[in-house]
């Protein structure tokens, strides 16, 4: 590497000196020298120019170690910040790749809600058909029970008649088959309706379901939103302190 020379002044006195530095690099530190001597034999006029030259390298070099160490000391705090704020960004990152798979559940959330949605149109549909059909048999069901009694009224008329005559009693032998089956219908009946209402309490059981895994997917996404805001908050608090 060229050396560079060039002749400074220090405490009135020429010197020549060469180095790798520019010129005017060499000229600050010999400017630099020369200040502090100069400053030095003002407080002190009696020491010789070598004593000053001595005691203002003691004073560059305490100057030097100072700056050194503070220098040292504000490195290791930018690293420390370098090294949180990889932490940061890390944590950021994370987010960020957390946030687009829970975009992605949320997204398959959205889709079985509506597949759900869908069920449950479905079933209400279907839980109406039931109402309807509970209404049909619960009309045929009181027609039946009417009949019933009707009949059972004319079987204890026709007894009440009766007197042996054969003719009656082949009239309340027929009334007895009629009432028989009427009570046959009244039973299918009665099955048929239970089961309807097992069926509507299910459906509506089911839609319960529906509607509580919703507000649960609703809850979910809210809080995924609130941390990552969080986290990109104190990221840029990072930032700002850099």
């Amino acid at each position: 590497m060229a050396q560079n020379k060039t002749t400074v002044k220090i405490f009135g006195q020429q010197y020549t000196i060469a180095g790798t530095a520019s010129n005017e690099e060499m000229e600050r530190v010999a400017g630099h020298v020369d200040k502090t001597m100069t400053e030095l034999s003002k407080g002190l006029p009696s020491l010789s120019t070598l004593s000053l030259a001595v005691l203002a390298a003691v004073n560059i070099s305490s100057e030097y170690f100072e700056q050194t160490a503070d220098s040292e000391k504000k490195q290791a705090e930018i690293d420390k910040l370098k090294k949180d704020a990889d932490h940061y960004v890390k944590l950021w990152e994370d987010a960020k790749a957390s946030f687009r798979k829970y975009q992605e559940d949320a997204k398959n959330s959205v889709e079985q809600l509506q597949e759900l949605q869908r069920i449950f149109n479905m079933k209400n549909v279907e839980l109406n058909d039931v109402r309807e059909s509970l209404q049909s048999m619960t009309d045929q069901y009181n027609d039946a029970a009417a009949k019933l009694k009707a009949a059972e009224e004319k079987i204890a008329d026709l007894e009440d008649r009766a007197g042996g005559a054969e003719d009656l009693a082949g009239k309340l032998s027929t009334a007895e088959a009629a009432g028989k089956e009427l009570e046959t219908k009244v039973s299918e009946l009665e099955e048929k309706l239970r089961n309807a209402e097992s069926s509507e309490q299910n459906e509506s059981r089911s839609l319960e379901n529906f509607q509580s895994k919703y507000k649960e997917l609703e809850n979910s996404f809210f809080d995924i939103q609130m941390e990552n805001i969080n986290l990109k908050n104190e990221l840029d608090e990072l930032k700002k302190q850099h």
